[in-house]
């Protein structure tokens, strides 16, 4: 990973802007807020989707996700594409290792410990 990337995604990850989540990039909800009388939009999203969102790219734009060069047409939901991984100096093993750290967590402490010592 590069040493700029590295360094956003770190700041990102423990600034408490983002709400964590497991199993895709970002998972978008709403809930009806009693006191404001309305439906509020949350997103949450997993160390990845941070990184895609700092760096400019929408979690939930099928051309900015990974497709199996087996199923082109059918994108994954917990990987950016290898055109982006591979700009931000990451190859897909390295994706995996940070989303199977995102997603045995409730937080962004152990990716934010993979990523520091690792990468």
């Amino acid at each position: 990973m590069l040493f700029e990337v590295k360094y956003k995604l770190l700041s990102a990850l423990r600034s408490g802007r983002y709400q964590h989540t497991k199993s895709e990039l970002q998972e978008v909800g709403t809930y009806f807020n009693e006191d404001e009388l309305g439906e509020i939009d949350t997103c949450k999203y997993c160390a990845l989707g941070v990184l895609m969102k700092i760096k400019g790219y929408d979690p939930l734009n099928h051309d900015n996700l990974w497709h199996d060069p087996d199923d082109p047409d059918t994108p994954s939901q917990e990987l950016p594409s290898y055109e982006l991984l591979e700009k931000w100096g990451m190859n897909k093993e390295e994706a995996h290792e940070i989303a199977r750290y995102n997603d045995k967590a409730e937080d962004y402490i152990d990716v934010i410990k993979y990523i520091e010592e690792n990468l």
